[in-house]
């Protein structure tokens, strides 16, 4: 109910200044074609206030994106994979003491739920190179933001950022002559990693997703 007096406010403030304007320069439309004049300038206003806000939130995701726009995909080796078997957590002692000793919860390794039970799991050892020239104000790229979409997937800001279907579960880096277990760093550059993902049975095809950026083609064997 306020936002529709804010809005009939808003109308009732144009309509004064455009039937104010046309009485100073002596224009001749009647009262109601400056009210329609009115409405239509909070339509165009409304929806140019919608675009910059859009444009305004988006915009640092666009940048941090940037990096990986046009990189390339190398897959060295992809192999389908049995679900690993994941972890308990230790339950948390109870205040005044006591062993926690084969207490345990049914928590995942990042305390997140488990893939569906039918999802398809896979292991890829594969290189990212990003496009040589980066001008942008980000020039690292973190592996651990690489995200796993089915290959015709929308990747534009207006597209939703998780398409449900997918989920790397896993990010190792070469370092050294071998992967180890990425801690959220980032990187310039090209990268060789090691991914383990999560992939509905409905997937054949898939892509990795960095914000808003889509490379790669991922063919998924047969589990």
């Amino acid at each position: 109910m306020f936002g529709w007096i804010l809005r009939v406010l808003a109308v009732g403030v144009l309509f004064l200044v455009i039937h104010g304007a046309q009485s100073l320069i002596g224009a001749g439309l009647p009262w109601w074609g400056s009210l329609v004049a009115a409405l239509i300038a909070y339509v165009v206003m409304g929806l140019a206030a919608k675009a910059l806000f859009f444009k305004a939130v988006t915009a640092p995701f666009k940048a941090k994106g940037a990096p990986l726009r046009g990189a390339r995909l190398v897959i060295h080796e992809l192999a389908a994979m049995a679900a690993p078997v994941r972890r308990a957590q230790p339950a948390l002692a109870m205040a005044g003491g006591g062993s926690d000793e084969g207490s345990c919860d049914d928590a995942s390794d990042e305390g997140r739920d488990a893939p569906p039970a039918d999802w398809r799991w896979y292991r890829m050892d594969a290189t990212i190179s990003p496009p040589v020239v980066n001008c942008g104000p980000f020039r690292a790229w973190a592996p651990g933001e690489l995200m796993v979409v089915p290959f015709d997937a929308d990747t534009s800001p207006k597209a939703p950022s998780d398409h449900g279907v997918g989920r790397i579960e896993r990010v190792e880096v070469f370092h050294d002559g071998g992967f180890v277990e990425d801690e959220g760093m980032s990187f310039e550059g090209e990268q060789r990693l090691r991914l383990e993902m999560a992939c509905s049975p409905e997937v054949t095809v898939a892509k990795l997703r960095y914000y808003f950026e889509g490379f790669g083609t991922i063919e998924l064997p047969k589990a």
